[in-house]
């Protein structure tokens, strides 16, 4: 029996007892039964009381003298939207419909109608709390809506509004609802590093609130220097505070308690700092909050959070520099300033503190002398586990709270915020949060996204989950978020926001369209048919591609539709070059060079469109990548996104170190046996998804190894032989469209040679060729295969030069090397951009890193050579294409770290060099993509280890340095 027929045979069976009872008149051919809607957030109990009715022309609104006028309104606007034509409010009910509103405080007669119909009031709930009941009482349709207090009455309003299903005329079913919040502070929060919502925003988001039954707003926002930079002591002019107060009134006719907090510690203006000690400054703090309470504030907040902790005052040191933790006594004293000051003096009045240690479940010095220090009237404000944090349990709650001495918690959840990932909106459901938080946290409160509108996605299911965590169903209630903010353009919304979903709760990026794309590269990894899996994967892209239209015409929403245009426009390129570059994969499939490298043609031209917001990262853009064809290098990744990693080890032979599994822990360096080699291995992705190794042995020939499968073992090794008597040097290994390898490497001539498969998977290899007509080089070259199936290769001279070659058709003789330019001081990479032209990154003959690039596909190359970034550096840099088509170059430091330099979007100038997680460098560093679009950075320590560092999201901060274990050289 499914909930839905139960609930029917409860409500026919209660039906039926209340006839006999005389309670309800006999249902009459017109009353035909009303399925229940979905409500949210859901209530704690909703069943079929009676059959449905029809909702007349005319309705009568009981309410009493002090009935909550927030939900008379609401419960107007409910019924004239639905097509009651009149709706007038009185003492008594009239003809047609009676809506009795109001708790037992506010209006006897809701008691009295809740009474006749035999259900029990809200006597007892919590805060809130409310009852509705749809019947009938002696041949006529009520209505009872009755709230614990004013606040629970106007949450029953917003629950009827949910349960009237529209139509001519507009039903509504026979129902009884007894409910309550979960949580008792419920809400968002306008406390982002960024610039404040528009006046319209924000007043939206007070609306938007109270018909979600959620109860509290905080607003501290960085744009606004009132709040944490150098006007923290300066009371608002009177224009700002009255649209302050426009937002509280609205908030207050929404039951929302608008929450304000100041950073006297000034994180955004760190010089402008409070003296803790200085009376002066604590008097203009108690003037600031005195200003907001007179409009209304009344729940004031102070923090301490992204501060240094340094005093700034020698009175600060005298005061509290003898204390156990000197910053938390500073910081506790001003606290407990305005607790006893203020707060206490002003009749309702509430304080919450944001900790220096607002995130973590550990005790400190810090915690224990803050919470010893601070009123215990005072609550504390808390992130979880992590500033942001993908999981917060039940376990987290308890052991942060027992850090700070058993103190009352509130969280702070930082999601769906986005001012650390400016580029990327968080349009995903909440997850990853216990249920049984509501048992013991005050409540929960969500940092919202620089862009409102688009935030009300998700804070629609912070909603469901503060109101009734045992219930919350994440994807359930994204659905209902997506149809109601989505309206006509619901299923447009749905498909938009598929490809933002990802954040650091979750490691979906495209949940819809992600797996269409494996199984594409999955059949033609086995070269079996694309025609189903590409009709597919096309049928998504085309819906997804097509979203942003509709929106645009559909979606009644300018905030939003302003908000998210950037991603828009980056979405419609995005999938236009993802469909074609499944044309490219077919051509290349059915053998078709030329179609290939149209469609990679197209591919390139639709990404002119990027705007370097990021959406879909690590889906859209690794498609794209893979219709571009496999990259060699020391670090790779593979199809299902697990990562390997190739270094020769300190016996010679070849050793790697392997995920066993999507994110997991990576396995012991393990040898690919039966050779002992010298300089650095080159490994490849297949055509079939395996992997390839190319190594020079000791012998000074070049030897290759393919895997079984992907993820297979290892075969043994292939002799190639060696170019001119000898192999000097690294090889390069690339595929050709054809599936067939080429191997280049320098001769004993010092000239490039090259050898290549004779069938797909082959051990059988042609006699080396030299590459054009030889160039005297040195170090080891690069080559790649272009857009249109050719390939090209690059090296450097003894005198500092670059060269190129490369062939003019596929499979062709090799063009005469053609000159690029002096002052290269190391081996070049090569990358091929979103614009399908070539760039090259070497170190210079000054140390640092140097640039140069074609104008487009097949152009000319950038004269003279361009230095980049700042830092010193030695050995060969990596180059990585970010989501959003912007550059990224790696180099190893002169000083053995990890250094960076980066576009801000596709095409912009480049940063000054920072460094990243990896430090004590012996060898060139090598990046790989990951699923979600955030790099992972390799590399071989000076102590013979693997090691790597990486990015938690596109553009991200890095981690710090993990050894997967050695002993390895670089």
């Amino acid at each position: 029996m499914n909930l839905l027929s139960s609930r029917r045979r409860r409500g026919a069976l209660t039906t039926a007892l209340m006839v006999a009872l005389g309670v309800l008149a006999a249902p009459t051919a017109s009353h035909a039964d009303v399925a229940i809607p979905a409500v949210s957030p859901t209530p704690q109990s909703i069943t079929a009381f009676s059959t449905g009715f029809a909702l007349p022309s005319s309705a009568t609104l009981v309410v009493g003298t002090t009935t909550d006028a927030s939900a008379i309104s609401a419960v107007t606007t409910t019924l004239h939207t639905a097509g009651v034509a009149s709706v007038t409010t009185g003492s008594a009910a009239g003809s047609g419909l009676a809506v009795y509103v109001g708790g037992p405080a506010e209006s006897g007669a809701t008691a009295s109608v809740l009474s006749d119909l035999g259900v029990a009031g809200p006597a007892g709930l919590p805060s809130g709390g409310y009852v509705l009941a749809a019947g009938e009482r002696s041949g006529t349709p009520v209505v009872a809506l009755s709230g614990v207090d004013p606040t629970g009455t106007f949450y029953a309003a917003q629950t009827l509004r949910q349960l009237i299903v529209p139509g001519s005329p507009a039903r509504l079913p026979g129902v009884q609802v007894r409910d309550w919040p979960g949580f008792s502070m419920r809400g968002g929060e306008e406390s982002f590093y960024g610039q404040p919502w528009a006046q319209a925003d924000l007043l939206h988001q007070m609306d938007f609130l109270g018909q979600h039954k959620m109860n509290s707003f905080l607003y501290t926002v960085s744009g606004d220097d009132h709040t944490a930079g150098a006007n923290w002591r300066v009371p608002y002019p009177a224009a700002a505070l009255s649209a302050l107060a426009e937002a509280v009134a609205r908030a207050n006719a929404n039951h929302v308690d608008f929450l304000y907090r100041i950073d006297p510690e000034a994180p955004e203006a760190p010089n402008s700092g409070i003296c803790h000690s200085s009376q002066s400054d604590l008097d203009a703090l108690i003037a600031r909050y005195q200003q907001l309470w007179d409009i209304g504030i009344h729940t004031i907040s102070i923090g301490w959070d992204d501060t240094s902790g340094h005093f700034l005052c020698a009175a600060d040191t005298s005061a509290f520099g003898s204390d156990a933790s000197p910053t938390a006594a500073a910081q506790a004293y001003d606290t407990a300033y305005v607790q006893n000051h203020f707060v206490a003096t002003h009749s309702g009045g509430k304080l919450i503190a944001v900790p220096q240690e607002y995130a973590g479940t550990g005790s400190s010095t810090y915690r224990t002398r803050f919470a010893a220090l601070t009123p215990p009237a005072v609550t504390f404000f808390w992130t979880g586990p992590q500033v942001v944090s993908p999981t917060i349990s039940g376990t987290d709650f308890s052991q942060a709270q027992s850090a700070f001495g058993g103190r009352p918690l509130l969280i702070f959840d930082n999601y769906p915020v986005n001012d650390y990932e400016s580029n990327q909106q968080h349009l995903g459901p909440l997850v990853g949060r216990d249920p049984a938080l509501a048992q013991s946290a005050v409540g929960l409160m969500a940092n919202e996204m620089q862009e409102e509108e688009p935030s009300l996605i998700s804070l629609f299911t912070i909603g469901d989950f503060d109101w009734n965590p045992g219930a919350y169903n994440a994807q359930n209630s994204w659905s209902r978020s997506l149809a109601e903010l989505g309206g006509p353009a619901a299923d447009a919304l749905r498909k938009y926001a598929e490809s933002s979903v990802n954040s650091p709760l979750t490691t979906e990026v495209a949940p819809v369209v992600q797996p269409l794309i494996s199984a594409f590269v999955t059949a033609f990894r086995s070269h079996t048919d694309l025609t189903a899996s590409s009709t597919a994967l096309l049928a998504e892209l085309e819906k997804i591609h097509a979203a942003p239209a509709t929106l645009r015409s559909t979606l009644n929403n300018p905030s939003f539709l302003a908000d998210s245009e950037p991603y828009f426009r980056t979405l419609e390129a995005e999938t236009a070059a993802a469909e074609s570059a499944v044309a490219a994969v077919e051509a290349v499939n059915a053998g078709d060079e030329a179609a290939a490298s149209q469609a990679r043609a197209q591919m390139s031209a639709a990404l002119v469109g990027l705007t370097g917001k990021n959406i879909g990262a690590g889906v859209y853009d690794q498609l794209v990548a893979f219709a571009r064809g496999s990259r060699p290098s020391t670090a790779l990744k593979a199809d299902n996104g697990d990562q390997s990693i190739f270094a020769r080890g300190a016996d010679g032979q070849l050793y790697t170190s392997w995920q066993t599994s999507l994110g997991s822990g990576w396995q012991p360096p393990a040898a690919i046996a039966g050779i002992t080699m010298q300089g650095t291995p080159d490994v490849i992705v297949t055509r079939g998804g395996a992997m390839a190794a190319v190594v020079r042995a000791s012998d000074n020939t070049l030897r290759v190894s393919l895997q079984s499968g992907p993820g297979g073992g290892w075969g043994s090794w292939t002799n190639l032989g060696a170019p001119a008597g000898a192999a000097t040097g690294s090889p390069r290994v690339v595929l050709s469209d054809n599936g067939l390898l080429s191997v280049f490497v320098r001769g004993a001539d010092g000239k490039l040679y090259t050898s290549w498969q004779n069938g797909e998977n082959s051990t059988s290899w042609h006699a080396y060729a030299l590459v054009a007509n030889g160039v005297a080089m040195v170090g080891d070259p690069d080559a790649i295969m272009a857009a249109n199936g050719t390939l090209s290769a690059y090296v450097r001279d003894g005198n500092g030069h670059l060269w190129t070659s490369w062939q003019p058709a596929v499979g062709s003789a090799w063009h005469d090397w053609t000159d690029l330019g002096a002052g290269a001081g190391g081996d070049p990479r090569v990358l091929i951009g979103p614009n399908n032209a070539m760039s090259l990154y070497f170190r210079g003959g000054n140390g640092q890193l140097f640039t140069t690039w074609q104008s487009g596909f097949g152009g000319s190359w950038s004269k003279p050579f361009t230095q980049i970034g700042s830092a010193a550096m030695v050995g060969t840099p990596d180059v990585a294409v970010s989501p959003n088509g912007a550059l990224s170059a790696y180099v190893h430091g002169a000083d053995d770290n990890l250094w960076t330099t980066w576009q801000s979007a596709p095409g912009s100038g480049w940063t000054a060099s920072a460094a990243v997680g990896l430090s004590r460098l012996a060898g060139n560093p090598r990046m790989v993509e990951w699923v979600n679009g955030a790099l992972s950075a390799f590399g071989v320590n000076r102590d013979g280890q693997f090691v790597t560092s990486w990015q938690s999201w596109p553009g991200s901060g890095w981690s710090g340095a993990v050894a997967l274990g050695g002993p390895v050289t670089p």
